[in-house]
């Protein structure tokens, strides 16, 4: 979607020159990446290399996107260094199989690899992804050299400060004085002999938060390979601002609200690819009506664009949009997901940012919009401050022409909640007077800290997570009020990170929490994907789940709860 990731060529409505188009789309589709036979193979991740953001990279057969401007280091590799590169859908074309995936990130492979020291059958790596002042998130990740198969396993290292393990995932934990011993759980016990397995935890440190140096497994000592230092993000790009548009002419009849409940299922829709997903005729045969529309990036600097790529003037999907409010239905505009450049990163001041937005909002008489951020935008705090002056300012438009302007923030997530970024980026939201109404998180690509087997209860755990971080924020309001701002979106069937499978049994599981709890929305990644790969193919794809099913099977089991 946010790893919506899939900008095809866009057709239909869409009137650009066929070849800037064409050039555009295939620079941002990973469906060319992952399906074309003739798609050029990008480089292999270097080491000492510098990198820019959007750079491509082929590392372990799979495709990777740079997310932070950086000179590579050999620690910092696309697998070991989430933070630095995201995997891209699909694999890298090439002749060679894809290996097999392992739970968690794995070590470089050496074309000469070291043995480990005398006396050492194990390799650690200690990485820290996000840090604070008072806290932080870390994965260790284990290689098993002990020459045989393990069937059960406990790690134990020691910190030489202060730090406290809160929560740990892929395996029990207990903490004594400064020594941490981690057990595995029944689904990760066994270990064949040079595989991986890896741990995830946060914990809170005061003064200095040095890595620890020793690790044993099962009691024998292992070799570290050191820490991975937290990556500073890129400070947005110095731009020259965009005048205001001119005003849209014969925009969109605005939609008078749909009566309900307010409890809607808006699964999303990446609107960029061939052919162009039918809005109205999808809600006339199956009966979803709302729909969430990804993604609107900057094109050139501060111009709202679908996808980078067709401008607003074009029009694009605005005729589908009013056949479906016809029926009864609406959309939620997205800006941002993973690819691209958000506008709030790349305008340089609220009021051309604040233009941008609502020459959108104006075109298609939006009363919803959702601002997706990840990757690097998340802890860019200027772009931040930006974007939520811009917001306030728009909500304040709307309320000045007695409207409504729902705003809602999509949000990376792990089951222990948001991340130190998202919590921050919605306490500055309320410091700047922006009324979120919704914090939607992505309830998918968790990585090394969860079991990549029970996507539905992790999905459910990082909503109660968020519930404990929302009530700091939004102080005054309930529980109940909280559950109702929350929005769940699942990837179904596979993830972007293997082996992480979201299945209709999963799908059933977190639709009977959002009914029991008083969930606001749920939606799904995506439309197109909710249906069966040609063949049975199990790979990851922006036209189908990698899993076998009936076509809109996971749209069925999550359509009743609009009510």
């Amino acid at each position: 979607m946010y790893k919506s990731l899939f900008n095809g060529l866009a057709h239909g409505q869409a009137k650009v020159c066929p070849i800037t188009a064409l050039v555009a789309a295939l620079s941002l589709s990973l469906f060319v990446f992952a399906h074309s036979s003739s798609a050029q193979q990008p480089p292999a991740w270097q080491t000492n290399t510098k990198y820019a953001v959007g750079a491509l990279v082929t590392y372990q057969a799979s495709v990777y996107r740079c997310l932070q401007a950086h000179r590579s280091q050999p620690d910092w590799n696309p697998v070991a260094a989430p933070s630095l590169w995201q995997k891209q859908s699909g694999s890298a074309p090439s002749p060679t199989a894809t290996p097999t995936a392992t739970i968690g990130p794995s070590p470089s492979p050496s074309p000469s690899p070291t043995p480990p020291p005398t006396g050492m059958r194990c390799a650690v790596n200690y990485a820290v992804s996000d840090q604070w002042s008072n806290g932080f998130t870390a994965n260790v990740t284990v290689t098993n050299q002990t020459g045989v198969a393990l069937n059960g396993w406990q790690v134990l290292w020691t910190y030489t400060g202060n730090q406290t393990v809160n929560s740990l995932w892929n395996g029990t934990f207990t903490q004594t004085s400064k020594t941490v011993k981690v057990t595995n759980l029944a689904w990760n016990a066994a270990v064949a002999n040079n595989a991986s397995f890896a741990i995830g935890l946060t914990a809170s440190y005061s003064g200095a938060n040095a890595a620890p140096t020793a690790f044993t497994l099962n009691g024998v000592p292992c070799n570290v390979s050191g820490p991975i230092p937290t990556p500073t993000p890129t400070p947005s790009p110095t731009a020259t601002p965009t005048p205001s548009p001119t005003p849209t002419p014969n925009p969109s009849p605005w939609p008078t609200p749909v009566a309900g409940s307010g409890f809607v299922f808006a699964p999303y829709v990446d609107v960029l690819l061939w052919p162009t997903f039918p809005l109205a005729q999808t809600a006339q045969q199956l009966g979803v009506k709302n729909y969430s529309l990804g993604f609107v990036t900057a094109r050139n600097t501060c111009e709202a664009a679908w996808g980078g790529v067709i401008g607003m003037a074009d029009n694009f999907l605005r005729d589908d949009i009013n056949a479906l409010r016809a029926q009864g239905g609406e959309v939620i505009l997205s800006f941002g997901g993973a690819n691209g450049i958000e506008l709030g990163q790349s305008c340089t001041s609220a009021a051309s940012l604040q233009a941008q937005y609502q020459a959108v909002i104006d075109r298609y008489s939006l009363t919803r919009i959702d601002l997706d951020i990840e990757g690097g935008a998340l802890g860019d705090t200027a772009s931040i401050d930006r974007r939520n002056k811009a917001l306030a300012g728009l909500q304040a438009t709307a309320r000045a022409n007695n409207r409504t302007l729902i705003v809602s923030y999509t949000l990376p997530v792990l089951p222990s909640g948001l991340t130190h970024h998202g919590v921050s980026l919605l306490q500055n939201a309320v410091a700047n007077g922006v009324s979120v109404n919704r914090v939607n998180i992505m309830a998918m690509d968790y990585g090394a800290v969860a079991n990549p087997y029970t996507m539905g209860q992790n999905a459910i755990d990082a909503a109660n997570s968020l519930l404990a971080q929302m009530r700091p924020i939004f102080v005054g309001k309930t529980d109940a009020e909280l559950r109702r701002m929350t929005g769940i979106t699942p990837m179904i069937g596979l993830n972007d990170v293997s082996p992480e499978v979201f299945t209709l049994s999963d799908a059933q599981l977190l639709y009977n929490f959002a009914v029991q709890n008083g969930i606001g929305m749920l939606s799904m990644w995506s439309m197109t994907r909710d249906q069966t790969c040609a063949n049975g193919g199990a790979y990851v794809s922006p036209t189908c789940s990698g899993i076998t099913q009936t076509q809109w099977a996971f749209s069925n089991v999550f359509k009743p709860f609009t009510r």
